[in-house]
């Protein structure tokens, strides 16, 4: 019999322990959305989405410029106001993997390790310092 492994079963907690400090530094608010396959960290200015994309079977990490101290719309991607993490550090940029691959747990550490480290590096932004959008719209 095959056993069916959940890649999401170590994301909440894998993201929650490598960015806790966006709540321990930053004072961000955590909040596990999407049925588990994300979690929303929101600033007073910025926001950090990060999102299990499980058919794709890999990790999205955005920066959100908050409008009026407020999510835009989900669905109203605009560059001025989402910010994929990968345009400020290109190694998180998605290896494709052959059909049948697993995402392993090793992979999902590195890219958590990774966006936790370009977070730090970029904590301008996180506190409101928004040009990177601007740049990233054009």
């Amino acid at each position: 019999m095959r056993t069916f492994v959940d890649p999401g079963a170590a994301f909440v907690p894998a993201s929650t322990e490598r960015l806790c400090f966006l709540e321990e530094e930053h004072g961000f608010r955590r909040e596990v959305v999407g049925d588990g396959a994300a979690i929303l960290y929101t600033g007073g200015e910025t926001a950090v989405r990060v999102e299990l994309e499980p058919r794709d079977d890999h990790i999205c990490v955005w920066l959100v410029r908050l409008v009026d101290g407020r999510l835009p719309p989900l669905f109203a991607y605009a560059p001025s106001h989402w910010l994929p993490l990968d345009e400020l550090e290109p190694s998180l940029r998605v290896a494709r993997r052959m059909f049948g691959e697993a995402f392993t747990a090793a992979e999902l550490d590195r890219t958590l390790s990774v966006a936790a480290e370009t977070l730090r590096r970029h904590a301008h932004v996180l506190a409101g310092d928004h040009p990177a959008f601007e740049e990233h719209a054009r």
